[in-house]
């Protein structure tokens, strides 16, 4: 049993923008043996209009197969809107064989500015198995499959979302990976389905590897088409670079290339580059990595990952392990 804070950050930005953001990123753990943890973390957002701020709980347990876990959350936001999430699951897992079964709940109120929360004002449940297999002669390297089903539901009992689906992938000697899946399901008053395919080559390399997914099938009432070829190839063993296209063919037709570039100068430092093109826009971003010492990174970052439009900003992020 140990007490350890692994990966604590302190994240501030400066930018152009009129108005000054601060954001605050705390994370601690609880060891409790070698395979359960009960971690911790403190989340804040803070500019001059408004502010945030969410604890979250997320204790994990294990025991041979079987493992438990679940996560509390709670968060304030400026004006008085408290809110919560509630989240319990359960697995079973062995060399072959997986299995687990879901559910959570959250409150209407429930936020958090640095994070993605897909859904408030809702309850859900889940669940999912696999198998899978490898041999070690033949042209089959290994087989994984898997069936999963789950279901939103909002507060008042109202049906939001429901899916079910499953996939299979094959990895060959030849080290090519073939992907088949299928999903059905319903979206408010839409009934949606979709099949896709994937074929990944070279795929025990990650710094050199292409591939296309394709999919197909009917949302939202409309058909749906999806195209997306990769090509990732490393040079010298210190310049990666990686490019990729998606191509949607929807209610709103959508294209996008991101072209990204990553130089290790030496182990403890770093330029990276993505270049991304979007229905028509174009935006790019530098990125320096400077590992100080004891742990601690430094990251000067060049332009907004997240803008669709190129900016001028720079942000500063440091990871310190206390």
């Amino acid at each position: 049993m140990g007490f350890s804070t692994p990966n604590p950050e302190f994240c501030q930005s400066i930018s152009d923008d009129p108005i000054n953001r601060n954001d605050v990123v705390i994370t601690t753990k609880y060891d409790i043996g070698k395979s359960s943890s009960i971690p911790l973390q403190f989340v804040r957002m803070e500019d001059q209009e408004t502010w945030n701020h969410a604890f979250i709980l997320r204790p994990g347990f294990r025991w041979g197969n079987f493992s438990v876990g679940g996560a509390y959350e709670y968060s304030q936001t400026k004006g008085g809107k408290d809110g919560a999430d509630y989240f319990v699951y359960s697995g079973w897992q062995n060399k072959n064989f997986y299995s687990s079964i879901y559910g959570s709940y959250v409150t209407p109120d429930f936020e958090i500015f640095d994070a993605l929360i897909p859904y408030n004002d809702v309850k859900t449940g889940g669940v999912d198995a696999g198998y899978g297999t490898e041999w070690r002669t033949g042209k089959l390297k290994r087989f994984d499959s898997g069936v999963f089903a789950n279901r939103v539901d909002k507060l008042d009992d109202t049906i939001s979302e429901s899916n079910i689906g499953g996939y299979g992938v094959v990895h060959f000697r030849s080290d090519y990976k073939v992907k088949l899946s299928l999903d059905k399901g319903r979206y408010e008053e839409f009934r949606d389905w979709t099949i896709g395919t994937g074929i990944l080559g070279n795929a025990s390399n990650r710094y050199q590897n292409y591939g296309i997914n394709i999919s197909y099938g009917r949302r939202e009432n409309a058909d749906y088409g999806f195209l997306s070829p990769y090509v990732n190839y490393r040079f010298m063993n210190k310049l990666s670079s990686g490019l990729s296209s998606q191509f949607l063919w929807h209610k709103k037709d959508r294209i996008q290339h991101v072209l990204t570039i990553n130089y290790d100068i030496t182990p403890e430092r770093g330029l990276a580059t993505r270049i991304v093109y979007r229905d028509g826009n174009y935006n790019a971003f530098i990125t320096y990595r400077q590992s100080v010492r004891k742990g601690i990174d430094a990251f000067i970052i060049i332009g907004d990952p997240n803008s669709e439009k190129m900016q001028g900003r720079a942000l500063l992020k440091l990871i310190v392990p206390l």
